[in-house]
């Protein structure tokens, strides 16, 4: 793993008035920033926000953007400082990807829906297929794909086996939802009885109801343990 460090200078007043810095405007720019490797960053100077973009087969594994209207400072300098790494994609045999207080598998082997969700719990009895709770989750895992999985879409954990319409989590319900559409006039879910499972699209992150018996990689999904950080044990 590469540990690298932005550092932006400000244009600063001479004025530090209750310990606070009156900071002049400042346009987020990528020859201000520093060269990371296996990654670089893409400014949209317009919004003010540059964004760290991994080569293929690495992934972001700390802070990917910087906003220079919301800035963060070292005490007592006129810098702003913080850790950008791209960590690079290992072979999915253990839970090696953490976000929040989960951890994730990308399995990288077809199976069908149910033997997807058999094999995370052969991994770990507390594993499931992975269940999205926001957008932001939903973000991070398509991220993941986008960079390390090379197939089409991954099998989630929603499904509506047991009731017909009553699409839930393999073991709870679900409230976030990122249907995707089938064509541009018709939106997911739109399979019927036929399509009781789901895929999450790598390219977009948008989800498809399609049948159970597809083959197709998949993602698991476990509490983090209170003794692993990062997927690593101590």
């Amino acid at each position: 793993m590469e540990y690298n460090y932005c550092v932006v200078l400000l244009s600063v007043l001479a004025l530090h008035f209750q310990q606070n810095w009156i900071v002049s405007a400042f346009t987020c720019s990528s020859k201000d920033l520093p060269d990371v490797r296996h990654g670089s960053f893409v400014c949209d100077e317009l919004a003010n926000i540059c964004t760290l973009q991994c080569k293929y087969g690495y992934y972001p594994s700390s802070a990917t953007e910087i906003s220079c209207t919301n800035k963060q400072y070292l005490t007592g300098r006129d810098a702003w400082k913080r850790e950008f790494i791209c960590t690079e994609c290992n072979q999915p045999t253990t839970f090696s990807v953490s976000w929040g207080n989960t951890e994730y598998l990308f399995v990288k082997k077809d199976h069908t829906w149910n033997d997807a969700y058999k094999m995370c719990q052969l991994r770990d009895t507390s594993a499931q297929l992975a269940s999205i709770e926001s957008k932001e989750e939903n973000e991070f895992i398509q991220t993941i794909l986008y960079q390390c999985i090379n197939e089409s879409h991954v099998w989630i954990g929603l499904n509506d086996i047991s009731t017909e319409g009553n699409w839930k989590w393999s073991s709870t319900s679900a409230n976030f939802f990122n249907w995707g559409r089938a064509d541009p006039t018709v939106y997911e879910p739109d399979g019927g009885k036929n399509e009781n499972c789901v895929v999450m699209s790598r390219s977009t992150g948008k989800w498809h109801d399609v049948a159970c018996e597809w083959l197709r990689f998949s993602v698991c999904k476990r509490k983090l343990h209170s003794t692993r950080i990062r997927g690593k044990l101590l």
